[in-house]
């Protein structure tokens, strides 16, 4: 049986942790149920509040965590085309946004 494929935007997530519980808990979900549920996350290449990049990450490359994939996006990158483009690359059962009210 093929797994169901979840689509995640995030504004901030691991390795960065200063944006609080949510980084937490998208990590754990995807820790507990990864195995069963294909996760793909987009975020931001740097951690909340932070002007550095990353270290060891791929920019707008899907990078391999665990039982994820995590697209992480320049602030540049994080236009509606580009969105766009992403969500079309592939077919997503579902797509969970963390927060309607987040622009980014």
């Amino acid at each position: 049986m093929k797994k169901q494929k979840v689509l995640v935007f995030n504004s901030h997530y691991y390795p960065g942790l200063n944006s609080g519980g949510i980084v937490r808990t998208i990590l754990n979900t995807v820790n507990l149920i990864g195995d069963k549920i294909e996760f793909n996350i987009i975020t931001s290449d740097r951690d909340i509040n932070s002007n550095i990049q990353y270290k060891n990450i791929k920019i707008n490359k899907w990078n391999k965590l665990g039982f994820s994939k995590v697209r992480y996006l320049l602030p540049s990158q994080l236009s509606f085309r580009n969105i766009r483009n992403i969500i079309s690359e592939s077919d997503y059962n579902c797509i969970h946004l963390n927060s309607f009210f987040d622009s980014r």
